[in-house]
């Protein structure tokens, strides 16, 4: 035995009903009903490399069952659709701890898809979700929490970046009509960071951002593209004794004109309806207790 690792072995196990009744017959039934049962397991192994810092890697399996909103789509596109789950086998190798002022994690993955979900606009507001024949997903998640400055004009306050960074490479697995081709509707680059100013009061506040730096495809034919952005913020708070905080978040400072979100199509051309815009300049307030 190796006193620093430690071996992981699990499973889960589900079974999801989904029905719709359809009482307005009028142009058609809708009414059905679909079952999944599914067993997945996983692996791991976690290795304490040093003190405060460990290793980690996981092998798992995982079901998605469509949802009920997937199995209803409109009549015109075929009634009540039945889907089959969407199925993955994910490899995950990564790294978390605390070393000094700085907090950190970071894993990289590689996933293997069968029937994934894809919702798709099939027409003018009109959405039908499909199953995916073979998907990859993969990438890297990683963040961190860097103290770089310490009793800057109190004893106790402290000034800390908290970056965050997803790199998302998702395709095609040999697809007959889209090849290799990106998935649409996921950005390949987001990056997300804060700087923030703690007084041992409780108070803090600093400068957010949120950057998408490339753009990505809104259809699997890759032939349409959005916009990238950058957006500014600024966020404050206190932090009470008793368990209370309350924040203040000021969002997209610029007023920027962005696409938020995107629709899918198999192909898409100049009159689809595929983007959505992006909250303007906003401000929200609110409170958290913690017990």
């Amino acid at each position: 035995m190796v006193p620093d690792v430690a071996l992981i072995a699990g499973a889960s196990g589900g079974k999801a009903t989904r029905e719709s009744e359809d009482s307005f017959l009028s142009d058609g039934n809708n009414s059905g009903s679909g079952d999944w049962s599914w067993i997945n397991p996983r692996f791991g192994v976690l290795w304490q490399a040093a003190e405060g810092a460990q290793v980690f890697a996981n092998l798992s399996w995982a079901t998605e069952p469509p949802t009920l909103s997937d199995l209803t789509p409109l009549t015109t596109a075929g009634g009540f659709s039945l889907l089959d789950a969407q199925r993955s086998a994910t490899l995950e190798i990564g790294s978390r701890g605390k070393r000094g002022d700085i907090v950190w994690e970071v894993a990289v993955y590689h996933s293997r898809l069968r029937d994934e979900i894809q919702l798709q606009n099939v027409g003018p507001s009109m959405n039908q979700a499909r199953n995916l024949d073979r998907t990859m997903h993969q990438g890297i998640e990683a963040g961190a929490d860097w103290v770089f400055l310490r009793d800057i004009g109190t004893k106790g306050d402290g000034l800390s970046f908290r970056p965050a960074y997803t790199f998302s490479d998702f395709r095609f697995d040999d697809d007959p009509t889209f090849k290799d081709n990106e998935l649409p509707g996921v950005p390949r680059h987001l990056f997300r960071a804060e700087m923030r100013y703690r007084h041992p009061s409780g108070a803090w506040f600093g400068p957010t951002t949120d950057w998408v730096p490339q753009a990505y495809y809104v259809d699997n034919a890759n032939t349409q593209k959005t916009d990238s952005y950058v957006l500014f913020g600024l966020r404050a708070g206190w932090d009470f004794e008793n368990g209370l905080s309350a924040f203040l978040e000021a969002r997209n400072l610029g007023d920027t004109r962005y696409i938020a979100s995107a629709s899918v199509a198999a192909v898409a051309n100049a009159n689809s309806a595929l983007y959505e815009p992006g909250t303007g300049r906003s401000v929200f307030a609110g409170l958290q207790y913690r017990f």
